[in-house]
């Protein structure tokens, strides 16, 4: 793996939405094949991304709202959007953690991962934190696992293409959360690349 020590984490602002929305964009149509259509990755994804987050964030971020940026010098290299109290009983969410296709591997997804972890608990100091990733997307899920999060449902939900493809909700508990803030990868010794288990009971 190579360093991290050349990126920066920084908080967007309003005009990031357009880059935000073009490196989204890549990472979907690298990871998400054998999830969303052909027609979507090939012909929508780039202009409904780049309205998504024009709307999301072109005005102003709304409160409760951060996305944090990964940066190389001046390239972003990824990102991750936070929400607080998005959920009563599962607390703030991660609504997306995406780095640029050409620097997976590099640690910028944990750096990011640690990031979201402070930010919320430095304004939700008893906050759980979860988020929902595509059952096939396996390499998402071993990374999640690896940082320590827990699958504790699986269920259908709505894809951005206007299908429905099922989903892992992730949560990190208040003590994992806190590893995950001081950088540890709480779960990676119980992790099976490839594999997850829902919490039992679940």
């Amino acid at each position: 793996m190579r360093s991290t020590a050349n990126l920066a984490i920084c908080e967007a602002a309003a005009a990031d939405w357009l880059r935000i929305a073009r490196l989204h964009a890549r990472s979907w149509k690298s990871a998400y094949g054998r999830v969303l259509s052909a027609d979507y990755l090939e012909h929508r994804v780039e202009a409904e991304r780049e309205a998504a987050w024009k709307e999301r964030i072109g005005g102003g971020l709304p409160n409760g709202f951060v996305v944090l940026l990964a940066l190389e010098g001046e390239e972003l290299v990824g990102f991750v959007s936070v929400r607080l109290d998005a959920d009563a009983e599962w607390g703030s969410t991660i609504e997306n953690l995406h780095v640029d296709p050409e620097r997976k591997g590099r640690g910028t997804g944990r750096l990011l991962m640690a990031a979201a972890a402070r930010w919320v608990l430095a304004r939700r100091p008893e906050s759980r934190l979860y988020l929902w990733v595509f059952e096939e997307n396996r390499a998402a899920c071993g990374f999640y696992q690896r940082m320590g999060g827990e699958a504790v449902e699986l269920g259908p939900r709505s894809a951005p293409d206007g299908g429905m493809a099922p989903e892992f909700r992730f949560v990190w508990q208040r003590a994992q959360l806190a590893a995950l803030a001081a950088g540890l990868e709480a779960g990676e010794a119980n992790a099976t690349a490839g594999t997850v288990r829902l919490r039992e009971g679940a």
